[in-house]
């Protein structure tokens, strides 16, 4: 679930910097171009509150400063004829016996598969306006140095984008701040199908019927024949 790898980068993030905290002197001097008076600002209250993580928007029990990572949208965007996407040769066959225990015959199924375009919010809820900005830079952070993990778990076509939210009670506790950061993606959804029984894998003509009768200028230029098999 591309929500949980989300939460996996951000979680190591926070762990990292957390262990290493003064690499929020490298992030907001170095990047942001902040004073070494703010960094230090910034660090006193991330090593008091680091960020906690969860799914869904937050509550008002909810403990803050606080990323919560909801889905925005999600759309099938390239499907494939028939949503095929080939078929389970013996080296799939065989990892899936493997890292599933699968019970069933997997080889020489078909694979059916679909594109899709993801977008997930992830709202940095704090108390403060500024301390939201900050930790909207981390998580921004975060998320950008976590690419090459996102791309070793299938997904592609990584962007990041942000705003600010206006004040709605209905998702954002009155006491509260928040900025939203926009993580979208493309990924592949696959499923396994049932193993062909008549279908055709290859085509080695096309039959055209006779057009002498015809009087057209098309050509066919094709000359259909019956393999002896």
């Amino acid at each position: 679930m591309i929500e949980r790898l989300i939460f996996t980068a951000l979680q190591n993030g926070i762990t990292e910097l957390t262990e290493n905290p003064t690499r929020l002197e490298q992030i907001f001097q170095e990047y942001h171009r902040l004073s070494a008076t703010e960094t230090a600002a910034i660090r006193k209250v991330y090593e008091a509150s680091p960020p906690s993580i969860i799914h869904g928007y937050a509550r008002e029990d909810a403990k803050f400063p606080l990323f919560a990572i909801v889905l925005n949208t999600e759309t099938e965007t390239t499907k494939f004829l028939g949503d095929h996407g080939g078929y389970v040769d013996a080296a799939l066959a065989d990892d899936m016996y493997e890292t599933l225990g699968a019970a069933e015959d997997l080889e020489d199924r078909e694979k059916l598969a679909t594109m899709f375009a993801h977008t997930y919010n992830i709202l940095i809820y704090t108390k403060h306006p500024d301390v939201t900005i900050y930790y909207y830079a981390l998580a921004k952070y975060f998320l950008f140095r976590a690419r090459e993990y996102f791309k070793t778990k299938g997904l592609y076509d990584l962007v990041l984008a942000g705003g600010d939210i206006g004040p709605d009670g209905r998702y954002i506790p009155a006491y509260l701040f928040v900025r939203r950061l926009t993580f979208s993606c493309a990924a592949e959804l696959a499923a396994i199908g049932a193993k062909p029984a008549d279908l055709f894998t290859s085509m080695e003509g096309m039959f055209v019927p006779d057009l002498s009768s015809v009087t057209t200028q098309t050509k066919a230029n094709v000359t259909p024949y019956i393999t002896s098999e």
